[in-house]
C-alpha cells in the first residue's frame, strides 16, 4: 500500500513538472516565434 501511494505522489509530481516545462516551452516558443 505504501509503495502505491508513493508511486501515485511521484506521478503527480512528474505531471506538475511536465506542466511547468510545457508552460516554459510555450513562452519561449511565442517569444521566438514573433
Amino acid at each position: 500500500m505504501k509503495a502505491g501511494s508513493e508511486r501515485r505522489s511521484g506521478v503527480r509530481r512528474q505531471a506538475l513538472r511536465y506542466r511547468e516545462a510545457c508552460r516554459k516551452d510555450k513562452m519561449t516558443y511565442e517569444r521566438t516565434g514573433r
